[in-house]
């Protein structure tokens, strides 16, 4: 069923709950979701010259890695499931239909996030060859791919008609942040920044108050930066920015 997008079907609300301070910002989404998409394919580069890249080492890195991957897109969604999706229900009865879509597409990622799960621990041990994880990583994408671009395209939107910049950001701590030791946060930060552009770096970096901004930029970046070597270095994998829904989408036509 097609669909005007959600910020000409929700135009009429524009100033909605917003006061003089502005709509959220809902930028900080794309670059979280562009990090993961980028994270996927750079595991696609790799598995699929297995011959030449996979050791033993970056084996074990990727399997490990994409345990983590799995854990934070799980965590994103639960902190969507139970935190942001309902307030905006509440706030726009009427986006009720795309939430509802929505909630959908988070039941059907559901499994392809645990067969990677599977896998990954498969290829932690050294039991599973590359072409397997490919075959449930193209399954998984099949699945996250559209749904990352939806929810940019129409669901984001209507939260930044809904919400004002200050509503979004406390939203967003409670869904996405709170909770997590300094450690957890500083090593997805620096994942989310990873080969970002200045822009998206400078919108995340500034963020985080003063002092946390400090301690993730100057003192806890070795845990990600020795990850990272782990899994792409000497790999084209390594170069690969984030990549946003269009960017992705162009490296497969």
């Amino acid at each position: 069923m097609s669909r005007e997008p959600a910020g000409r079907e929700f135009a009429g609300r524009e100033s909605a709950g917003r006061g003089a301070e502005g709509p959220a910002d809902i930028q900080d989404m794309r670059i979280v979701h562009s990090a993961l998409r980028r994270d996927l394919e750079r595991t696609r580069i790799v598995l699929s010259d297995a011959a030449t890249t996979l050791t033993d080492r970056r084996r074990r890195a990727i399997g490990e890695h994409l345990l983590w991957l799995m854990h934070t897109l799980h965590r994103h969604h639960t902190g969507e499931d139970e935190h942001v999706w309902p307030e905006i229900r509440r706030r726009e009865p009427s986006a009720g239909p795309l939430l509802d879509e929505m909630d959908t597409d988070h039941r059907r990622i559901a499994e392809p996030i645990r067969e990677i799960e599977q896998v990954a621990a498969s290829l932690v041990a050294g039991t599973i060859g590359a072409s397997e994880v490919l075959a449930c990583l193209a399954r998984l994408e099949d699945a996250v791919l559209p749904h990352l671009a939806r929810e940019e395209r129409e669901m984001m939107p209507v939260v930044a008609q809904v919400l004002s910049r200050s509503e979004w950001k406390k939203l967003g701590h409670r869904a996405f942040l709170k909770g997590k030791p300094l450690s957890d946060l500083a090593l997805e930060g620096h994942w989310v920044i990873d080969h970002a552009t200045p822009a998206d770096r400078q919108r995340m970096v500034t963020e985080l108050p003063a002092l946390p901004r400090f301690i993730l930029l100057h003192l806890l970046g070795g845990r990600y930066a020795r990850r990272a070597k782990a899994l792409w270095d000497d790999t084209p994998a390594a170069a690969l920015p984030p990549l946003s829904a269009e960017a992705r989408e162009g490296r497969r036509r």
